[in-house]
Formats: C-alpha cells, structure tokens, sequence
C-alpha cells in the first residue's frame, strides 16, 4: 500500500509541475487599489485566453516588502478563458457593493508609495509609483488611473468607496496620518497633528508654522517669533523693530543695524550718515560720497579709472602738506586745482607709472602721497608730462613698494575742469634675482641687462622693443614710419610725409588725387573717378597706359593688326573693329583690295565686288569676270581676234556685223550683203 501511494505522488509531482506551468502563466495584473491607510486594499487577475488556469495553489504574489501564497486551487469545473481573480483585504470584503474576494490578502500588502506586484506562477510583474489613496480610484496594470471596478472568479463585480479613517482636522477628506505621510501636511513637532490645524494663535510672526518649532535662541523663555529680541537674553522688548532691545538700544526709534558710512554711529542718528570722517569738503556740511578728498579716494584699478572733475573743489589747504615742485621741476605743477583723489596698493615691489597722457580733455596735474589722509607724505609729481602728450596732460612713473597704500591727487592746471581717465601701469621687480645684483630703476631688471636705465623695461605701449622711457615714439610700433617729424600716434598721416599736401582732408596714401583738393580732378570719361586715379581716363576698357590715345574712346590700339583701331565702336572690341568685305582678316579701312579679287581698291571699277574691276587689256571684257583679274581669262574669243566675244562686234570675223549677220542674229540681212 506505501509503495502504491509513493508511485502515485511521483506520478503528480512529474505531471502536475508542468501543468502549472502551462495554466498559471497566462494570469495578469489587471488592476491595483488601496485606500489611504492600507486597510482596504485588491488586486484583480486577469486570465488572457487560457481555458484551464484554475491551478493557483503553491504560487504566490508578492512585492519587496510582502509575500501572499494561494492557499488553493480556482474550481476545476469552470473555463478560466479571460475570467477575472479577486485579491483582497477582509475590510475590503465588508464594503457595500464589494464582490466576495476569491483569496484574502493582509492589511497593507501593497505599498502605499510604489513597489513592483510580481506573479511567481506566471511571472508577470508590474512596477507602479504611488497609489491613488482617494477610496475610489484604482489604476491599471499600465498605470492608467479610473474609478475601481472590481469584478471575482464567478463574475460578480461592483464599485467601492473607502470610507476617512482616522481624524481628519483641516477636513480636506484625508486622514491626518496620510495628510503627514503624503507630504500635503507638516508636522514640525511631531505630534501627529498637521500644522496647520494648530496655527491659529500659534504663529506670531504669521509665516505658517506654529511658533513652538521655531525654538528659543536666546533662551528667555519666549519663542523666537514672539521675542522682539531672539537673541538677547536680556529682555523681549524691541520698540523701534530693529532687533535690538530697547535696554541696549544706540539710537530709540531708527534702525540700529544700518550704518552706512560705518562709523559706528546708526544713519538715524548720524548727522553724516554717508560721511565716515564727518567731515565737509567746503560744499557740504558733510562729506558726498564723492572722491573730491583723501578720505573719499576711489580705490583705482590697472588700467583705465574714469575721472571727472567737472563738479569738484579744491582740497582744503589746511588738511594736506604744501606742495613740493622740486620733485617734478620743469613740468610746470601749478596748484592742482578743482581735484578729486585716488588710491592704489600694488602688489609687490615694482614700477607703476600714473599717467593722463592723451586720457583727459583738460590741463592736469599730478601729485603722489604715501601715509593716512591725516598724515601725507608728498613723493612724486608732473605737470605736464615731458612725452608729447595731448592737452599738456600728466605722467609719474615711480617705483613703488609692495603692499603699500599709494594716494594720486588729480586737479587742473589753473583750476582747469574736465573728464578722461587716469591710467595705472604696474610691473613687479619680482625678476631681478641675480645675488648681489642691484635693480636701480626696480623695473624687474637688474641693472648691467637693464636697456632703459631709470625707467621700466617692461613698459613697451606700442610692443617695438623699446621701452617707453627711452622710445621717441611710445606709442607709434613704425617709429615714424613716413619721416615727417611725427610720431604715428600723433601724425595725420602716418604714411604720408607731405600730410595732405592738397588739404581735402585726404591723406596721399589713401587719396585718389592726392594733387587736387576735394578730389575735383578733370574726369575725362565722367565715371566719378577723376583721371589721376582713374586708370581708363577714356573708359574704353583699355588701360591708359596701353591707349594709343587716352582720353578719346574710339582710339586706342590694334592689338589684332587687322589695321583697324580695335576701339572703333567706343570701346574695346578687336572682333567688331571694322567691316571686312572679303573675310581676309583685314578690315576695309586697312584693306587696299577690299574684294579680293587681285585689284586695288583705286584701281578697281567695283572695289567690293570680286567680279567687276575694269577693262585694262581693252577687249571689251571685264577682267574680273571669273572673280579673279585674269586677263587672258577674262571672256570666250571665238574668232581668235583678240576681243571676247561679249565685246567683239564680229564674232565670226566674217566681216559681217553681228548685228546683221544672220549666222549670229537670226532675222532678215540687214545690210543686204549676202
């Protein structure tokens, strides 16, 4: 009886696995459902045209977080073909129109924000992100959301509707849980209660969270959005609102925190707000932000640094040293007038040249400090600079330290106003390192490879090698290319050392007649280009210096030696230069035998036509008349006279006239001599 029960099972165990497989991969995942805390929740099986896919017992459904084994088998009675299987949880089997789940899953089987719902028996596997948790609709195995429609094994279907569970305080027909969990409500304090059930005269400074999560700062006992001063232990009281504490308050009634010219004094109460110094510059009772002063210098930059100067004053006197004029004697440094201040640190040890050469529109002048605004030390100035500078600009080349605060007065000659730029060059003497080796002019080069003693090697503006300091030109790379005793920078023509020698404002070198003024030359062909410039005076198309004549258009060459101008038509034209009457290549004007038929034009009756050209033999027959001059060829002579017959008044030279003779002119004997 054991052996008999042993072979049986084999028997199932070798045929029933492959039945499995054969029924239970044709179910599907057809729809998902939950409601909002999990407890009510289906999956529905499709079956896609299998008729017998009622074996479900050993295989299971499952995501990564849960595992559901079906405990049986689907009646074996019944045609699976395309019939649905029910999955759900037992509250879901309490609803109204709920249809009888076919298997009974847990609670919270599926999750609520996304997982991946797998089929071991058929091995179908649907991934889907978070759940509808509305209690009414449901997705699809593609995601696609409706209104749930359950339906079991025996078709019966239906429609739920999840009812709220758990409390639910803004009343937006969620639970409080899922409100939180979702992310649609905050819990700052974790009470389990969304925050904005608990706000109402619980957010002092109104910005939606209730005050206890914003904490204590300063540990007095009041919250933070309900403390005028959070940070000051002190006391709670700000009347002014500057977050200052009126027992600490600097200045009742303003705004502690703003200082602009930060000189520790609240603009409120500041009497210069803008002025650190609260000082005037002879204007205004305090200082405007301007740099007409040391202590409102413009930090400056390398390169150019806008000036303006047009609404500045003098410096007072009392505030800064006398000028000293022996550092820039010869420069002519006047009182540095109407003047306004920068400053520049550079970075290392190095040359710095300060300069308005050609940048300002006004007569400067220059001056170099070191030290404080309240302590100047005078170094360096200029007048007008000794380069040929525009408008008796300035220039201070000096060498400089490194890290040290440098201040530049610039005002006007004579209390001269205007605008340009002030320009900063520096290079550092970092390259000097020979041991022992003395850099002089601190330009970076030491003094035995240095090419400009006393000034910076490495200042080339105009990059031709020679250092500013020792360049005639510093600004011209040609040096004064055209030798008129004006550097390319200032030359009106750079190229041209007679300078628009006829004044149209037209330098020679780009001037199309350079010798006329306004480029008014005489234009011979009136093509807008006057006839210096002009390379066809006579527009012919031949180049004047090619044109037998010029300025006459209907003469100008023979380049094909058929003896006629090649221009006889008004331009040139070598083909269509003149009538050819024979085709020899000689056109008639050039042509003495214009027919080609052996006689001269003047000596020729017809001189264009080949078959007539006279009668030189005197036998009465053109001698042309084979289109050739043949005079032994010239006609038929059927008596041998000597006279073709076309002219021979006795053809037959019978002694009878051809006219009577009735062997020649068929009719009666004229002249009776027969």
């Amino acid at each position: 009886m054991g052996y008999r029960f042993s072979l049986t099972t084999l028997l199932i165990l070798v045929i029933f696995p492959a039945i499995a497989f054969a029924d239970n991969h044709k179910w599907l995942i057809s729809e998902i459902y939950s409601n909002s805390d999990g407890t009510i929740q289906f999956v529905e099986l499709v079956d896609d045209g299998d008729d017998a896919g009622w074996l479900l017992a050993g295989t299971s459904m499952s995501t990564s977080e849960t595992n559901f084994n079906f405990p049986s088998n689907l009646p074996t009675n019944i045609n699976t073909s395309n019939r649905r299987v029910l999955i759900a949880t037992a509250a879901f089997a309490g609803l109204p129109n709920a249809p009888t789940p076919d298997y009974t899953i847990p609670d919270n089987f599926l999750r609520l924000f996304g997982s991946t719902l797998v089929l071991s028996g058929s091995g179908d596997e649907v991934s889907y992100g978070a759940l509808p948790i509305d209690g009414v609709t449901s997705i699809s195995r593609n995601g696609a959301q409706s209104t749930n429609s359950p339906r079991n094994f025996f078709n019966v279907s239906g429609s739920i509707t999840a009812p709220s569970s758990g409390p639910d305080c803004n009343n937006n027909g969620t639970s409080d849980n899922v409100d939180i969990a979702t992310g649609a409500s905050t819990d700052c304090n974790n009470d389990g209660i969304p925050d904005d059930c608990q706000i109402t005269g619980n957010d002092c400074n109104q910005n939606g969270l209730p005050d206890e999560c914003e904490g204590d700062s300063d540990g007095d006992g009041v919250l933070d959005p309900c403390d005028g001063c959070p940070l000051d232990a002190g006391g709670s009281i700000d009347s002014d609102g500057d977050q200052v504490c009126d027992h600490a308050d600097q200045c009742p009634n303003g705004d502690d925190r703003i200082d602009s010219d930060q000189d520790g004094i609240p603009d409120f109460c500041d009497n210069c707000p803008d002025d650190p110094h609260n000082m005037a510059n002879q204007t205004t009772p305090c200082w405007d932000l301007s740099n007409d002063e040391c202590w409102g210098a413009t930090i400056a930059t390398i390169g150019l640094n806008p000036v303006d100067t047009t609404v500045a004053t003098s410096s007072m006197l009392t505030s800064y040293p006398a000028l000293d004029g022996t550092q820039c004697t010869g420069t002519d440094l006047d009182l540095v007038g109407s003047d306004i201040w920068f400053s520049y640190t550079p970075p290392s040890n190095g040359f710095a040249i300060f300069s308005t050469c050609n940048l300002t529109d006004f007569d400067t002048d220059l001056v170099l400090y070191t030290g404080t605004c309240g302590s100047l030390q005078q170094v360096d100035c200029s007048g007008d600079s000794p380069a040929a500078c525009d408008n008796f600009t300035s220039e201070i080349q000096f060498p400089v330290s490194a890290l040290t605060e440098y201040y530049i007065r610039l005002g006007g000659w004579n209390n001269n106003q205007g605008t340009g730029a002030l320009d900063i060059v520096f290079v550092s003497s970092a390259g000097c390192t020979v041991p022992g080796a003395v850099d002089s002019d601190n330009d970076g080069v030491c003094d035995p490879d240095d090419i400009c003693s006393g000034f910076s090697d490495a200042l080339d503006a105009d990059n031709d090698g020679i250092p500013d300091g020792c360049d005639a030109c510093p600004f011209d790379p040609q040096n004064n290319i055209d030798g008129d005793a004006f550097c390319g920078d200032s030359d009106p023509c750079p190229n041209d050392p007679d300078n628009d020698i006829d004044g149209d404002g037209q330098c020679a070198d780009v001037d199309p007649c350079p010798t006329f003024p306004l480029d008014d030359g005489p234009d011979n062909d009136l093509d807008g280009i006057c006839d210096e410039a002009d390379p066809d005076d006579d527009n012919d198309g031949v180049a004047d210096l090619e044109d037998n004549d010029p300025i006459n258009p209907f003469v100008c060459r023979d380049i094909d030696n058929d003896g006629c101008d090649d221009c006889a038509l008004g331009v040139n034209d070598p083909l269509n230069d003149g009538v050819d009457n024979d085709g020899d290549g000689l056109c008639d004007s050039a042509d003495d035998d214009d027919d080609n038929d052996g006689v001269p034009d003047a000596q020729d009756s017809a001189p264009l036509d080949p078959t007539l050209c006279g009668d030189q033999d005197n036998d009465l027959c053109e001698d042309c008349s084979s289109g050739i001059f043949d005079l032994a060829n010239d006609g038929v002579d059927s008596d041998g006279d000597g006279l073709c017959d076309s002219g021979d008044p006795d053809i037959d030279n019978d002694g009878i006239e051809n006219a009577c003779d009735l062997d020649q002119t068929p009719g009666t004997d004229c002249n009776s001599d027969l």
